[in-house]
Protein backbone atom coordinates (compact mmCIF):
# COMPACT_ATOMS: atom_id res chain seq x y z
CA UNK A 1 0.00 0.00 0.00
CA UNK A 2 1.31 3.68 -1.04
CA UNK A 3 2.92 5.63 1.70
CA UNK A 4 -0.35 8.29 1.13
CA UNK A 5 -2.68 6.02 1.40
CA UNK A 6 -1.23 4.32 4.62
CA UNK A 7 -1.49 8.27 5.75
CA UNK A 8 -5.25 8.21 4.92
CA UNK A 9 -6.33 5.38 6.34
CA UNK A 10 -4.98 6.47 10.16
CA UNK A 11 -7.00 9.44 9.67
CA UNK A 12 -5.21 12.19 10.08
CA UNK A 13 -7.15 14.87 11.99
CA UNK A 14 -4.30 17.56 12.31
CA UNK A 15 -1.65 18.70 9.90
CA UNK A 16 1.12 21.21 10.86
CA UNK A 17 2.96 23.50 8.47
CA UNK A 18 5.98 24.70 9.01
CA UNK A 19 7.40 27.70 6.36
CA UNK A 20 10.24 29.39 5.75
CA UNK A 21 10.81 33.37 6.32
CA UNK A 22 11.84 35.93 3.42
CA UNK A 23 9.65 34.24 1.01
CA UNK A 24 6.87 37.06 0.80
CA UNK A 25 6.46 38.29 -2.66
CA UNK A 26 5.97 41.83 -3.86
CA UNK A 27 3.42 42.93 -6.80
CA UNK A 28 2.87 46.40 -8.10
CA UNK A 29 -0.69 47.41 -8.99
CA UNK A 30 0.62 49.49 -11.48
CA UNK A 31 3.18 47.26 -12.83
CA UNK A 32 1.81 46.03 -15.90
CA UNK A 33 -0.18 43.02 -15.51
CA UNK A 34 0.51 43.10 -11.64
CA UNK A 35 3.68 41.55 -12.41
CA UNK A 36 5.61 40.09 -9.22
CA UNK A 37 8.86 41.94 -9.24
CA UNK A 38 10.87 40.13 -6.16
CA UNK A 39 10.35 37.60 -3.48
CA UNK A 40 11.85 39.86 -0.39
CA UNK A 41 11.70 39.84 3.95
CA UNK A 42 8.37 41.31 4.56
CA UNK A 43 7.93 40.10 8.10
CA UNK A 44 4.57 41.97 8.47
CA UNK A 45 3.00 39.24 6.28
CA UNK A 46 5.15 36.50 6.71
CA UNK A 47 3.39 33.04 7.88
CA UNK A 48 6.19 30.80 9.34
CA UNK A 49 3.89 28.39 10.99
CA UNK A 50 0.19 27.13 10.51
CA UNK A 51 -1.70 24.46 12.13
CA UNK A 52 -4.90 23.25 11.21
CA UNK A 53 -7.26 20.70 12.86
CA UNK A 54 -10.60 19.14 11.91
CA UNK A 55 -12.43 18.65 15.19
CA UNK A 56 -15.49 16.68 16.88
CA UNK A 57 -17.02 20.46 16.13
CA UNK A 58 -14.88 22.50 13.77
CA UNK A 59 -12.04 23.10 11.66
CA UNK A 60 -9.48 25.42 13.42
CA UNK A 61 -6.57 27.41 11.87
CA UNK A 62 -3.82 29.24 13.35
CA UNK A 63 -1.13 31.22 11.75
CA UNK A 64 1.72 32.11 12.91
CA UNK A 65 3.87 35.41 11.47
CA UNK A 66 7.12 36.97 12.05
CA UNK A 67 5.67 40.31 12.98
CA UNK A 68 1.92 41.08 12.54
CA UNK A 69 0.93 44.09 12.75
CA UNK A 70 -1.92 46.04 13.05
CA UNK A 71 -2.85 48.01 9.73
CA UNK A 72 -2.27 51.55 8.85
CA UNK A 73 -4.42 54.20 7.27
CA UNK A 74 -3.83 52.77 3.61
CA UNK A 75 -3.72 48.99 4.34
CA UNK A 76 -5.91 45.98 4.57
CA UNK A 77 -4.79 42.99 5.29
CA UNK A 78 -6.56 39.38 4.37
CA UNK A 79 -5.90 35.87 5.51
CA UNK A 80 -7.54 33.33 2.92
CA UNK A 81 -8.79 29.75 3.56
CA UNK A 82 -9.99 27.71 1.10
CA UNK A 83 -11.77 24.52 2.38
CA UNK A 84 -12.51 21.33 -0.15
CA UNK A 85 -14.74 18.52 2.02
CA UNK A 86 -15.60 14.89 0.89
CA UNK A 87 -18.90 16.02 0.16
CA UNK A 88 -17.69 18.19 -2.73
CA UNK A 89 -18.29 21.09 -1.11
CA UNK A 90 -15.50 24.17 -1.40
CA UNK A 91 -15.54 27.15 0.74
CA UNK A 92 -13.75 30.36 1.31
CA UNK A 93 -13.40 31.91 4.73
CA UNK A 94 -11.57 35.35 4.99
CA UNK A 95 -10.85 37.18 7.89
CA UNK A 96 -9.67 41.16 7.04
CA UNK A 97 -8.08 43.31 8.97
CA UNK A 98 -7.72 47.54 8.08
CA UNK A 99 -7.26 50.11 10.09
CA UNK A 100 -11.56 50.97 11.04
CA UNK A 101 -11.40 46.72 11.68
CA UNK A 102 -8.14 45.89 13.51
CA UNK A 103 -9.73 42.97 15.36
CA UNK A 104 -10.68 41.98 12.44
CA UNK A 105 -14.49 41.37 9.51
CA UNK A 106 -14.87 37.93 8.34
CA UNK A 107 -16.20 36.72 5.38
CA UNK A 108 -17.47 33.32 4.47
CA UNK A 109 -18.54 31.85 0.89
CA UNK A 110 -20.31 28.58 -0.74
CA UNK A 111 -19.06 26.89 -3.69
CA UNK A 112 -20.62 28.88 -6.84
CA UNK A 113 -19.91 31.95 -4.94
CA UNK A 114 -23.31 32.83 -3.58
CA UNK A 115 -22.35 33.99 -0.13
CA UNK A 116 -23.67 31.09 2.62
CA UNK A 117 -24.08 32.40 6.32
CA UNK A 118 -21.96 31.20 8.96
CA UNK A 119 -23.04 32.99 11.73
CA UNK A 120 -20.23 30.85 14.29
CA UNK A 121 -17.15 31.52 12.13
CA UNK A 122 -14.96 33.00 14.64
CA UNK A 123 -11.74 34.23 14.37
CA UNK A 124 -8.93 36.08 16.81
CA UNK A 125 -6.21 38.33 15.63
CA UNK A 126 -3.63 38.84 17.97
CA UNK A 127 -1.18 41.35 17.14
CA UNK A 128 1.31 40.66 20.43
CA UNK A 129 1.66 36.79 20.29
CA UNK A 130 1.41 37.29 15.91
CA UNK A 131 -0.92 34.60 15.77
CA UNK A 132 -4.12 34.74 13.23
CA UNK A 133 -6.71 32.23 14.87
CA UNK A 134 -10.20 31.14 12.47
CA UNK A 135 -12.81 28.17 13.85
CA UNK A 136 -15.26 27.50 11.02
CA UNK A 137 -17.93 24.85 12.74
CA UNK A 138 -18.68 21.66 10.67
CA UNK A 139 -22.19 23.40 10.34
CA UNK A 140 -21.51 25.59 7.74
CA UNK A 141 -19.17 22.77 6.01
CA UNK A 142 -22.52 20.62 5.83
CA UNK A 143 -20.29 18.13 8.22
CA UNK A 144 -17.81 16.31 6.22
CA UNK A 145 -15.90 13.53 6.74
CA UNK A 146 -12.69 15.20 5.99
CA UNK A 147 -11.63 18.36 4.49
CA UNK A 148 -8.49 19.64 2.64
CA UNK A 149 -7.16 23.20 3.34
CA UNK A 150 -5.37 25.87 1.25
CA UNK A 151 -4.58 28.90 3.23
CA UNK A 152 -3.00 32.31 1.80
CA UNK A 153 -2.61 36.12 3.00
CA UNK A 154 -2.16 39.37 1.31
CA UNK A 155 -1.69 43.08 2.86
CA UNK A 156 -2.23 45.26 0.48
CA UNK A 157 -0.75 48.81 1.12
CA UNK A 158 1.07 51.90 -0.90
CA UNK A 159 4.67 52.61 -1.47
CA UNK A 160 5.59 56.08 -2.49
CA UNK A 161 2.11 56.51 -3.06
CA UNK A 162 2.05 53.34 -5.64
CA UNK A 163 -0.81 50.45 -4.57
CA UNK A 164 1.56 47.15 -3.40
CA UNK A 165 0.39 43.52 -2.42
CA UNK A 166 2.81 41.55 -0.69
CA UNK A 167 1.76 37.71 -1.14
CA UNK A 168 2.18 35.01 1.17
CA UNK A 169 1.42 31.28 1.75
CA UNK A 170 2.64 28.61 3.73
CA UNK A 171 2.26 25.68 1.40
CA UNK A 172 5.58 26.73 -0.97
CA UNK A 173 8.22 29.38 -1.65
CA UNK A 174 5.71 31.10 -4.60
CA UNK A 175 3.06 33.89 -4.46
CA UNK A 176 0.42 31.29 -4.57
CA UNK A 177 -0.35 28.43 -3.17
CA UNK A 178 -1.33 25.64 -6.45
CA UNK A 179 -3.92 22.99 -6.43
CA UNK A 180 -1.16 20.48 -5.23
CA UNK A 181 -0.37 22.06 -2.38
CA UNK A 182 -3.99 21.97 -0.34
CA UNK A 183 -2.88 19.94 3.16
CA UNK A 184 -3.37 15.96 2.93
CA UNK A 185 -7.31 14.74 4.13
CA UNK A 186 -7.93 15.58 7.28
CA UNK A 187 -10.69 13.57 9.03
CA UNK A 188 -13.31 14.44 11.95
CA UNK A 189 -11.30 13.93 15.42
Amino acid sequence: MPAAHAAEKQHVTRVVIEDGTRDVWREFGNDEGGELDAKIAFPRADVVRVVVQHGRHAVRIRMRFVDLRKSRHDESQDFTSFIETSSGGKFLADVSGDKDHQRGRQFFQGKNGGARPCARMTHRINYVTNVVRVRIPRTCLRRPRWVRVTLSNVLDTTLLGDPVDYLENPHNRRAFPSARDETRRLYRG
